[in-house]
């Protein structure tokens, strides 16, 4: 691999995360929704908690991701300041 084009790969990459992160986080938000509109409680109870705990791992990566993108972007700053 060259070195010139890790770079692309690497935003690529972070942007494939992204996108697979925030229809994770959809696929959660309507999992929420659909789980107080059903009659059985036992159900409604394991969607909530199971709805949750997606939006909380999902929200926890897109905080990730944010926080090495705006590293990434402060370190590619400091390499390569005239750019």
């Amino acid at each position: 691999m060259h070195l010139k084009n890790y770079g692309f790969y690497w935003w690529f990459c972070f942007c494939l995360i992204a996108i697979l992160v925030t229809a994770l986080l959809i696929f959660g938000i309507c999992m929420l929704t659909i789980s107080f509109n059903v009659n059985n409680p036992i159900i409604v109870i394991s969607l909530f908690f199971s709805s949750s705990l997606m939006i909380l791992v999902s929200l926890s990566l897109i905080a990730g991701l944010i926080a090495r993108g705006i590293e990434r972007l402060k370190r590619q700053k400091q390499e390569y300041p005239g750019a």
